[in-house]
């Protein structure tokens, strides 16, 4: 019974792959090259976007990750799409691994209770929703925080100093490591 309900999936999946390869290349994009690194016009997978990152002629990996919260005892990433998978989903204060040079997108639910922070080992705030982090006004972070939003470029500057994730209000629960690939 599971393996004909995972069949269907399969063949949606299979479906939608020769789709996406038989698409023309005559739109202006490089098929070579991811979608959202469009120099500035924003992503083209349907999204809508909010303006690209790239420079139209570099690729930086981009992770998108929805992290929720269960309460003030923890955060969880209830979500993830890219090509990294940088922690467990639904796993309470899970340790993340990030990769330098990464683009991450964090929705963060629940953000005016909960405000994302990244810490380093001494505690410094580095990017934050409702302080000032040492790394938020470095061009090559481009960090974003707006409502939800939390993103930012894995620097090598950056990368040297986090070491962990935090609530802003609830600290001594909400936290969890972050490792570098």
């Amino acid at each position: 019974m599971k393996f004909k309900a995972f069949l269907p999936g399969l063949v949606v999946l299979s479906i939608f792959v020769i789709s996406v390869s038989s698409c023309s290349s005559d739109d202006g994009y490089n098929s070579d090259e991811p979608a959202y690194n469009d120099g500035g016009a924003g992503y083209n997978d349907g999204s809508g976007g909010d303006g690209g990152y790239g420079d139209g002629g570099s690729s930086q990996n981009v992770v998108q990750m929805t992290v929720d919260n269960d309460g003030v005892e923890a955060f969880y990433v209830r979500s993830i799409s890219g090509n990294e998978q940088p922690t467990s989903t639904n796993i309470n204060n899970s340790t993340w691994t990030l990769t330098e040079g990464t683009r991450y997108e964090l929705t963060i639910v629940n953000s005016g209770s909960h405000p994302f922070q990244v810490r380093s080992s001494s505690s410094e705030i580095l990017l934050s929703q409702n302080s000032e982090g040492t790394f938020e006004s470095e061009s090559a972070v481009n960090f974003v925080d707006d409502d939800e939003k939390f993103y930012f470029t894995l620097t090598a500057k950056l990368a040297d100093e986090i070491s962990a994730y935090f609530c802003g209000i609830h600290s001594n629960s909400m936290t969890g490591n972050i490792n570098i690939n």
